[in-house]
């Protein structure tokens, strides 16, 4: 067979990625909700899927933009991220300041992975870590998307994908097991965010050794989250987020080839719904979860998943219509206009 290019127009737009964008934030939301009891912590699949969304993602736009602008990159990832993660923060200040157990500053300057990672423990807000480590790996997305772009063998991605469990083994040796370094750091979650890199790679050659590559990725990365539900220690804190990457690439890549099969469970505009306004339904829902929990904890779990999960869909619908796009707007807008008037001087 072969091969065949596919040239992605700037408005390109996957709608099956939302629909993954959705499974992922509502698995963490029941993580955080609903304790499941699995060895595995369900929660950071959700997250890892999301790395491997925004590698996808940036892997695109970086190539639409010419593989050059990195302040013009960089200022959309800010336009996006920043308000409404700063109005989380502000949130989580204002009414649950008593639960901070070091200073909200390393919230606010994105480190609170570093701040997890010194004191060996997650820290409130528990689930703003995953912002920390998506805004560090912005700024060194050109050298990792560079180096990315290099490797031309297919075979040779899911070698470099794979050699990441033996990074986190290096990890845990080093900092005597340290699962914050392990599971929660820039230095961990960098195969994921490849994994996203190496599938929109995948988006414009279509050939049998991409088909192949992206099936048997699946394979594996099935198998590594299996063993995970086994109770293996060892998959649990190294192998799970290489599990999840490479079973990340095969949903995309089938996304992008209209698989029938996956669009049976994507092609829901609910679904869809959700995993737009995605971004703000993490964020809040958290606290919103804590919130609710001392109100509705005597009224079972059924009552307070409902519950948390109405107010959550509501807060991030109103975000992300009144708030989070007209402040993206705005502040993107902005840019043009600076940029104009600096190239006019």
């Amino acid at each position: 067979m072969g091969s065949t290019a596919h040239h992605a127009p700037s408005d390109f737009y996957i709608s099956g990625l939302d629909s993954l964008r959705a499974y992922a934030v509502i698995i963490v939301a029941i993580s955080h909700w609903i304790p499941t009891g699995f060895s595995y912590n369900i929660g950071h699949a959700g997250v890892s899927l999301f790395f491997v969304l925004s590698g996808f993602v940036n892997g695109l736009s970086w190539r639409r933009s010419g593989e050059g602008n990195y302040f013009g990159f960089i200022w959309r990832r800010i336009a996006r991220i920043w308000p409404a993660y700063f109005l989380t923060v502000s949130l989580s200040v204002l009414f649950f300041f008593d639960m901070y157990e070091v200073s909200p500053v390393w919230n606010i300057l994105f480190l609170s992975d570093v701040a997890s990672t010194m004191h060996r423990a997650p820290l409130f807000p528990a689930h703003l870590w995953s912002l920390g480590v998506e805004q560090q790996f912005y700024f060194i997305f050109p050298l990792v998307a560079a180096l990315a772009c290099k490797v031309k063998s297919k075979y040779a991605a899911l070698i470099i994908l794979l050699s990441w469990i033996f990074v986190r083994l290096l990890l845990g040796y080093f900092s005597d097991e340290n699962i914050q370094l392990i599971r929660y750091s820039i230095a961990s979650s960098m195969d994921l965010f490849l994994a996203g890199l190496f599938a929109s790679k995948l988006l414009f050659v279509n050939d049998r050794p991409s088909m192949i590559f992206a099936s048997v990725s699946g394979v594996v990365g099935f198998f590594l989250v299996a063993s995970c539900f086994m109770g293996w220690r060892f998959s649990v804190l190294y192998a799970a987020n290489t599990g999840v990457a490479l079973i990340s690439i095969f949903l995309i890549y089938s996304l992008v080839s209209g698989s029938r099969v996956l669009s049976a469970v994507t092609d829901y505009k609910y679904l869809m719904y959700v995993g737009k306004i995605s971004y703000g339904f993490y964020l809040y829902h958290f606290l919103i979860g804590i919130a609710l929990y001392p109100v509705l904890q005597s009224h079972g779990v059924l009552a307070y998943f409902i519950c948390s999960f109405a107010l959550t869909l509501i807060a991030s619908s109103i975000s992300f219509h009144f708030f989070e796009s007209p402040a993206k707007d705005y502040l993107v807008s902005a840019y043009k206009n600076v940029t104009k008037k600096v190239r006019a001087t």
